[in-house]
């Protein structure tokens, strides 16, 4: 006897859908199809300047107020008023005071999902990993044809703060329909009350850095110090390797990994340009030499000029290509960035990423400590 289910999933994303709020007929990985209403609502986002949750003291490193910091705030509160459709819509009110903030309309989409379970125990992680898939499915296609920015892949534990679940009972009657009869749902019944067949999880303290941590070291404070003093333009490599951390953040893995070699590859073909300017090539030579050749040529190349850089003045110079630091660059990081190009590969977990981008700060430490005279100001 077959025991087949509805399950529904409702959540609130942090983003604006420009869609009716109609009934979508989505892909599903199981059943191919399932059913997705979104519907547009208007909320708000608040920040305020202090909390009830916790003190300063028991979180905060350093939280006492500096002399020189310390004036009298004037209490008044500021809104933003816009004109739309012959009304004046309030959009932003600021509180200018001690413990103030602001608060902040936000629209934002609720999505409901309904999918087909099939022999299936329906409260399984397996199922919600379904849900989810279906829902970047169906949010992966909007974003292709609207081109909309804002939106992202939603992790269930980064990005929501609640999802509500139920089951629903497929009556005796309509057991022999298909999939697509069954998810209009007509002859199916969902509980109202929380319990055996509906839930909440709730996704509390989903922000991963939730607490502010520890106060920097001095070494770094020290670094810190020294380098704000200065005029300081971050190169593209240092750019392209935090935008990777960035992105490991966010559980985009794959871009985290082009981005990591776009920043060895930036940091090589910088250096490259130092020595060719320094031995009288033009811009148009220089641009034809990285046009005319493949990266793994321009590392031989540079590998050169560096070993004569060094010879000219009586110090040995180890290639970088075949040692040990270049075969973790070429298996860590290099291989798994052209398996995700050239075969769209993304099969790819948290200690993978996290190694390749960990092996390019090594390989540019390595050219770094090498050629210390060439060496960006602040190393990362």
């Amino acid at each position: 006897m077959k025991k087949h289910f509805v399950v529904s999933a409702k959540f609130d994303l942090p983003f604006y859908l420009r869609l009716p709020s109609n009934r979508f007929l989505s892909y599903d990985e199981k059943h191919k199809i399932c059913v997705i209403i979104p519907l547009q609502r208007l909320g708000e986002k608040i920040f305020n300047k202090k909390t009830k949750l916790a003190e300063e003291q028991e979180l905060l490193d350093d939280p006492q107020i500096h002399e020189l910091t310390t004036r009298k705030i004037l209490g008044y509160d500021y809104k933003v008023v816009s004109d739309y459709n012959d009304k004046q819509i309030t959009t932003l009110e600021t509180r200018i005071q001690e413990n103030g903030g602001f608060t902040q309309l936000q629209a934002y989409t609720e999505i409901t999902m309904f999918i087909y379970v099939l022999n299936e125990n329906p409260k399984s992680e397996d199922i919600k990993k379904r849900l989810f898939a279906n829902l970047n499915h169906f949010l992966k296609i909007y974003k292709l044809v609207t081109q909309d920015p804002f939106i992202t892949k939603i992790d269930k534990e980064l990005n929501l703060y609640y999802v509500d679940w139920g089951i629903g009972k497929i009556k005796e009657t309509a057991k022999d329909q298909d999939v697509n009869e069954i998810l209009w749902l007509k002859d199916v019944i969902f509980s109202s009350q929380i319990g055996e067949d509906r839930g909440i999880q709730l996704q509390t303290n989903s922000i991963e850095d939730l607490y502010p941590g520890s106060m920097l070291d001095q070494e770094y404070l020290q670094i810190f110090a020294n380098s704000i003093l200065g005029e300081y333009e971050l190169p593209l490599f240092y750019d392209l390797i935090l935008e990777a951390q960035r992105q490991l953040k966010f559980r985009n893995f794959h871009i985290a990994i082009i981005e990591a070699q776009s920043a060895f590859e930036s940091y090589t073909s910088q250096l490259l340009t130092t020595f060719f300017k320094r031995e009288g090539l033009s811009l148009e030579q220089i641009a034809n030499f990285f046009q005319d050749n493949m990266f793994h040529k321009r590392l031989k190349i540079l590998d050169g000029h560096i070993a004569n850089y060094k010879n000219l003045r009586g110090e040995l110079y180890n290639n970088f290509i075949n040692s040990n630091l270049y075969l973790e660059w070429k298996e860590d990081l290099y291989r798994l960035r052209n398996k995700i190009v050239h075969e769209g590969f993304r099969e790819i977990d948290f200690e993978s990423t996290r190694d390749a981008i960990s092996i390019t700060k090594d390989v540019i430490f390595h050219f770094e400590k090498t050629l210390p005279e060439f060496s960006n100001t602040v190393q990362i």
